[in-house]
């Protein structure tokens, strides 16, 4: 069965998990240490597993190291033999205490005892029991059903239903045997290791129903899994990096010594055998050439010899004559080489360099060394007619130099002559000599080349255990790291794989009462439920599934007594020892709600704080443009007037311009339509007179007091020349949203010109200033000046398109860097680019849409100057043309800047990764996201240099805790308050990308940061704080700045700041310095 299918189904078509609870290791009869066994159920999809070794657990320690590490759950288990009525059976243990006194000489002990004794003793050390491959007995059958019920009576609790040798039918008749006995089933292949044809593989598909009857029965006999009973980890013991260390007995037994036999064997059989072989084989070759030639002399004897029998020559003619031509006879490579003769007695009767010997008597001649070399010519021709005889001689014709020579000798038995000639062994040595380095320069070669070859073997062997010993460090780290990752988390976290619970923190063991290794045999839908239909259900399955839920979603939590907990879920991918996982975020839903109102509190405050501002705006700003008429204008006309300015008052005027009386929608219905007046009498006989008129001048709240003192909705506003100038009404004052930032940017959407919305940007100054003074949250500010600068922004691109026409394509116009964190202060410039669709068209459609796009951003950016918010002094501005780009080159843009992170790349990231977008189709924005989500997670280390530009920071505070003037090319005596933000804002920034969030501003940054634990409450906190700080005193900075009459910047002078406000900054700083550290920490990095 592939092992796809097995993780779905079983064979009966039934919804399956994958376990394994019957195999073995070489603690008993299994063919793989215990580790590796673990290997081989996780390689095969295993999820629940049970090492099985015969009467022993020996292997469990390092079993369940190996399989936890690998992600499958594990359970105490053992395969004991045991006799029913003589009969020998096999029964398989779970989930007992190895060390229970119950197991005293049941278990680690080879006897054989009665079947209901060991399942007495499994059960008191709290185990359960099944028969083994029931098949594999003495019963089948009537029989079998019979044999099983006495062992069920005598407390057995199932039966080995689905053994995986056993065919899908075979399995199905046993389960079916299991239900009508009341036993439960259980699931294992048998698995020996052994690779044999027909073995079983491991991994067995067991019915998830049957499979959740096995873990109920289990219960809280599961505790000597993957934890201990209490419900918390283990303590784990974390190895110290070993990346260097190889298995060098592996490595020298299995590559070395080969290597060096091999070396060695090639050595030795060159010098003991090659050599020696060859000096024989060259010494016979220069024998059988002696012999040869001494012969070829001899037959020159043989031819005299038959001349003087023929009576041609007579003997002594034909000896000198064969004297002489022998003497002459020469050979070698020197023609040095030569023949000699003498007789039987011996005397000399030839020899061509030694004439002064021919006709001495030789007998008593010898040798340097004591040899009667001619005696011994004579005895060696005596028996045999010819021999090798060796002595010492001359060296050819060189009389003072003596060598070692060796001559063949053959009788002329017609004459009674002995010839022989001889080789030096010198030469034949030097011959040998010469050859013999020749071969041990080949055979050097040789060994080096082989060495070379057996080198490289062992150095790729190397480089495989090396990168197998690093693969194993990795796993464990990894391992480790997950763990860490979810202890570390003080809301409830998760780790699955594969749907199933793998490892909880304690927080959320806790929130469910179970303990980790009750956990570990539960999966997703066993602890989390949520309605059967709608999106947090898709979202539940979803993650069952593997798949990633960022955006969390309302659930419930089933604790282990079946009650219900509401929760907030959301998950995220994680790769586990090769194995695609989730992390699972479980955050209580009730503190989830508090922040939310928070919030929602904290943003009323806001509303309500900038709104009592408002009371005090001219009531010019909210004013209507009157509508007048004459005194003896029809009521008809009135009305008409009043319908065609769509205003319910109309102001009654005399010949001179002067205001007499006011009419209104109230007058009409009262005194017209109530009283039966007919419509053509003059407006004179329903107004109201006098009017009550209010300064354009005065504050709004100071219309509001007078309306309700005189008990009237329309005030006429006239200007100090008593003119009237319009009419406000109070329902208008009393407008919720002219109490808040809405009335400026209403005002902006109203504003026709670019000279219209410079004057609402000068009113910004005035506005903070208020807000300031009036202590509000630097948050709210920033809120109120970004809301702004959007509307500035979001009216010029509305009147520049407008002026250009409907754009070619669907277009985004962001907002960068400070405005995009909606945190603008006073002193500030555009920040800002432009992404489009690149639509297929005719040839040159592109380049049209590049112009319009372009001159888009140039209209909008020169409007955006001259309405108060300046050029970008580094050009990050739309208008452009490397900032003003199709979809795909941004992403081109942030691809190259991710996968080479230069000085430059980085720069452009510390502006560009803070993007928000104010005007288009926001679409676009978030599918640039997308992309640069997904290059981060293939490039990881790209954050690590992100990360410098936090670590490199140096806080501003001297050696003695004194705040630091004048660097950074400052003005004297002071520091760059916006440089001191930078680290908090880089931070949040960093750790956003990290975790793939989507918020921009950094005060929700950090909040986000908390939410997901990354920031415990009393860090999150403090850096709040810190920033709230630094940006409180920016904006007073600013605006005091402002009131004297100066340019806003962000240069402080330490001196202008009370004690109190000196001490919080120098706290502040320290906190920079802490934020520092765990960067540097979590990203390997070092200023």
């Amino acid at each position: 069965m592939a092992q796809a299918d097995l993780n779905t189904t079983s064979a009966f078509s039934e919804p399956a998990v994958v376990v394994d609870l019957h195999c073995h290791s070489d603690a008993s009869d299994g063919y793989f240490n215990a580790a590796v066994v673990a290997d081989k159920l996780a390689d095969a999809g295993v999820d629940y597993a049970s090492l099985t070794d015969h009467h022993t657990v020996s292997g469990t320690a390092a079993f369940n190291r190996a399989a936890l590490r690998r992600g499958v759950a594990q359970i105490t288990g053992a395969e004991l033999h045991a006799l029913h009525k003589g009969t020998e059976v096999h029964l398989l243990a779970y989930g007992f205490e190895p060390h229970s006194a119950a197991l005293e000489g049941i278990l680690e002990s080879s006897a054989v005892h009665d079947a209901p004794q060991v399942i007495d003793a499994f059960h008191g050390a709290g185990g359960i029991v099944f028969l083994a491959h029931p098949l594999q007995t003495d019963w089948s059958g009537q029989a079998l059903e019979q044999a099983v019920a006495e062992l069920a009576a005598a407390g057995l609790d199932g039966i080995e239903a689905f053994y995986k040798p056993y065919p899908p039918e075979v399995q199905q008749r046993l389960a079916s045997m299991a239900d009508r006995l009341g036993l439960l089933t259980s699931a294992g292949s048998d698995y020996h290791g052994q690779q044999q044809a027909g073995s079983a593989a491991p991994g067995v598909a067991m019915p998830v129903a049957r499979w959740k009857q096995f873990r109920q029965a289990l219960g809280d006999h599961a505790r000597n899994g993957a934890h201990d009973e209490a419900g918390t980890p283990p303590p784990r013991v974390t190895p110290q990096p070993e990346l260097d260390r190889i298995n060098w007995q592996w490595l020298f037994l299995r590559i070395v010594v080969p290597s060096l036999l091999v070396i060695g064997a090639f050595i030795g059989l060159l010098f003991l055998i090659l050599i020696p072989t060859m000096e024989n084989r060259l010494l016979d070759r220069k024998r059988e050439m002696t012999t040869e030639l001494t012969n070829s002399a001899w037959s020159i004897l043989w031819d005299y010899h038959r001349e003087v029998e023929e009576g041609r020559l007579s003997l002594e003619q034909a000896q000198q004559a064969a004297i002489e031509r022998i003497r002459r006879m020469r050979y070698g490579p020197d023609a040095m080489d030569y023949f000699w003769i003498t007789d039987m007695h011996p005397h000399m009767v030839m020899h061509p360099y030694r004439s002064d010997l021919e006709g001495d008597d030789l007998t008593d001649f010898t040798d340097p060394d004591g040899v009667r070399l001619f005696v011994e010519f004579v005895a060696a021709v005596q028996n045999e007619a010819s021999g090798f005889v060796r002595y010492v001689w001359q060296w050819q014709d060189d009389p003072d130099r003596l060598e070692a020579k060796e001559s063949y000798v053959r009788r002329f038995a017609p004459w009674g002559w002995i010839i022989g000639t001889g080789l030096y062994v010198d030469d034949v040595q030097q011959e040998i000599s010469t050859i013999t380095g020749r071969m041990v320069d080949a055979s050097f070669v040789v060994t080096v080349v082989a060495t070379v070859l057996l080198l490289s073997i062992a150095y790729q062997s190397l480089k495989v255990e090396r990168r197998r010993g690093e693969a194993e460090h990795e796993l464990r780290l990894s391992h480790e790291r997950y763990q860490s990752l979810v202890e570390s988390s003080t809301s409830g976290t998760l780790l699955l794989i594969d749907g199933r619970c793998t490892y909880a923190n304690r927080s959320l063991l806790e929130m469910l009462d179970y303990s980790a290794s009750e956990l570990a045999f539960l999966d997703i839908h066993d602890v989390v439920l949520t309605e059967d239909r709608g999106p947090a259900a898709a979202s539940l399955e979803l993650i069952a599934g593997g798949g990633e839920v960022r955006e969390p979603f309302e659930a419930r939590l089933r604790r282990k007594n079946g009650q219900t907990v509401p929760v907030l879920l959301s998950s995220t991918a994680v790769y586990f020892s090769g194995r695609k996982g989730m992390i699972l975020s479980v955050q209580d839903i009730t503190r989830h709600r508090a922040m939310q109102s928070g919030a929602a509190r904290e943003r009323l405050i806001s509303q309500l704080q900038t709104s009592l501002l408002f009371l005090t705006e001219p009531v010019r700003n909210s004013m209507r443009p009157a509508v007048t008429c004459t005194l003896d204008a029809s009521i008809n006309q009135a009305v008409r007037l009043m319908n065609r300015h769509s205003f319910d008052a109309v102001a009654v005027t005399a010949d001179n311009g002067s205001l007499v009386g006011i009419v209104t929608d109230h007058d009409i219905r009262e005194r017209v339509v109530a009283a039966g007046l007919e419509s053509s009498q003059p407006v004179s006989r329903i107004m109201s007179a006098p009017v009550v008129t209010i300064h354009e001048n005065a504050p709004i709240f100071e219309a509001f007091l007078l309306e309700r003192e005189r008990s009237i909705d329309h005030l006429a506003v006239v200007d100090s020349s008593d003119t009237l100038v319009g009419i406000i009404r109070s329902s208008r004052t009393l407008q919720p949203d002219r109490y808040s930032p809405v009335v400026l940017t209403q005002q902006i959407h109203r504003a026709r010109s670019v000279d219209e919305l410079a004057e609402c940007h000068q009113r910004l100054p005035a506005l903070v200033g208020s807000l300031v003074d009036s202590g509000a949250l630097p948050r709210n500010i920033c809120h109120v000046t970004s809301a702004a600068a959007d509307a500035v922004a979001q009216r010029i691109i509305a009147l520049t398109l407008e002026e250009l026409g409907p754009a070619p394509a669907r277009f985004a116009f962001v907002a960068l860097g400070s405005e995009a964190r909606q945190e603008q202060t006073l002193s500030t410039d555009q920040d800002n680019a432009l992404l489009y669709e690149l639509r297929e068209g005719p040839s040159g459609s592109s380049d049209a849409a590049a112009d319009y796009f372009l001159k888009l951003g140039e209209l909008v950016c020169e409007r955006l100057d001259s309405a108060g918010y300046r050029y970008c002094k580094n050009e990050a501005m739309a208008r452009d043309r490397r900032w003003n780009q199709p979809l795909e080159r941004w992403k081109e843009y942030f691809s190259a800047w991710i996968e080479e992170p230069d000085e430059l790349a980085l720069a452009h990231c510390n502006v560009f990764f803070d993007l928000r977008c104010i005007y288009g189709d926001g679409s676009l924005v978030r599918a640039l996201w997308q992309h640069v989500s997904r290059t981060l997670e293939t490039h990881p280390a790209f954050l690590s240099h992100m990360a410098l530009n936090t670590v490199r920071y140096k806080a501003p505070i001297g050696a003695f805790g004194k705040i630091v003037t004048g660097s950074s090319g400052e003005a004297p005596h002071t520091f760059n308050i916006k440089e001191a933000m930078l680290p908090i804002v880089n931070f949040a920034r960093l750790y956003t990308l990290k975790h793939q969030l989507e918020d921009t501003n950094t005060f929700d940054r950090l909040g986000q940061l908390h939410g997901i634990e990354v920031l415990q409450e009393e860090s999150y906190r403090a850096i709040y704080q810190a920033y709230e700080h630094l940006m409180q005193l920016r904006y007073r900075h600013q605006v005091e700045m402002i009131r004297s009459d100066r340019l806003p910047d962000n240069s402080i002078d330490p001196r202008s700041l009370t004690q109190i406000e000196t001490g919080t900054l120098k706290n502040t700083f320290s906190q920079i310095s802490l934020i520092q550290k765990k960067v540097s920490h979590d990203f390997h990095t070092s200023a």
